[in-house]
């Protein structure tokens, strides 16, 4: 927890009072909670893909923005890691985008059983337009901010999300599971 360095000249506060040690982390736990509460709902979805002009799903929209991030193909594995699914949900989501045209699979030249994905050109502009629709909805929300403001924002965010994220499987760990599912293990890369 976040402990605020500060002389304690009285007993200490309990828990949620606003002079407790974990205060900060409170109220920063609360407002994370309203904020993925709200971009999490379908209304905000249906009004920036409508600023957008794309008709996708959420779980599409993370798949765009995703392999929006990528300077290659990904593999459908790489990017169920990614997006911390599993490997099914990819493949449904990606057969869904490239029967609109947003995305194409190829084969992975390492390994001719496996898939890549990545954005066509169509996906790459619908992408680019939801996030400029992101981005606007941000700059409204943030106004009066100042620039440092935001960027420790991001910098403090970016630190959660990486806390947050399940540390990836060791390739031994792989392996296991693979036997376990009785198949072969695939070499990762």
């Amino acid at each position: 927890m976040c402990r605020v360095a500060e002389p304690h000249n009285r007993s200490t506060p309990s828990p949620g009072e606003p002079d407790a040690p974990d205060a900060p982390a409170e109220e920063l736990l609360h407002a994370l909670g309203l904020y993925s509460y709200a971009i999490t709902r379908s209304r905000t979805h249906e009004r920036l893909i409508e600023e957008a002009g794309i008709a996708v799903e959420r779980a599409g929209v993370s798949m765009l923005r995703t392999l929006r991030t990528q300077r290659e193909p990904v593999r459908l594995s790489d990017l169920a890691d990614l997006l911390l699914v599993r490997p099914p949900h990819v493949t449904r989501q990606v057969t869904r985008l490239e029967a609109a045209g947003l995305v194409q699979r190829t084969r992975d030249p390492g390994d001719q059983r496996a898939q890549r994905v990545e954005l066509t050109r169509r996906g790459r502009a619908a992408v680019d337009r939801y996030h400029r629709a992101v981005l606007d909805s941000l700059a409204g929300a943030l106004e009066g901010e100042t620039a440092q403001d935001v960027r420790t924002a991001a910098r403090i965010l970016s630190k959660l999300s990486v806390a947050a994220r399940p540390a990836r499987p060791e390739p031994a760990r792989r392996a296991d599971r693979a036997d376990r599912a009785g198949r072969p293990a695939r070499p990762k890369g």
